[in-house]
């Protein structure tokens, strides 16, 4: 359930959020993000915990009892890593960067290539709530 909860929640910010960040002007857009990241960081933090863990888990356990789901859950655990790795290797640095730059250009860069590997991020996140429905399901 968390996994699903993640993955909307990306979907949402993919399909919202970014398209609005992006519609706007870059100082508006700086001035929003230093009122709104405790927030979001409030809102994401514990649901990437949770909706990481929780597939790790799952996979240890089901394999551990030799059941069938164990590749489902494989790939759930997988795509679950990828997203922590994704924000340790890229987010966190990428909203960093907002938080302390000034310049918009270099806000307007950074926000579009937040989009993008946000994109993939989402895409990856669906594909983990996907395999844990698919291990979820009954054989």
């Amino acid at each position: 359930m968390a996994t699903g909860l993640l993955a909307g929640a990306l979907l949402t910010e993919a399909c919202i959020l970014v398209p609005y960040w992006q519609k706007m002007p870059a100082k508006t857009f700086l001035r929003l993000h230093h009122k709104m990241a405790p927030s979001l960081f409030r809102y994401f933090a514990p649901l990437t915990v949770i909706g990481t863990l929780l597939p790790i888990i799952t996979f240890i356990l089901v394999y551990s009892a030799s059941e069938t789901s164990w590749p489902a859950w494989l790939l759930s655990a997988t795509c679950a890593v990828c997203l922590l790795s994704f924000y340790l290797l890229f987010f966190r640095q990428a909203n960093n960067r907002f938080s302390t730059t000034t310049d918009p250009e270099i806000a307007a860069k950074t926000l579009a290539a937040w989009a993008k590997v946000h994109m993939i991020r989402t895409f990856i996140a669906i594909v983990g709530f996907s395999a844990a429905i698919w291990g979820g399901m009954p054989i």
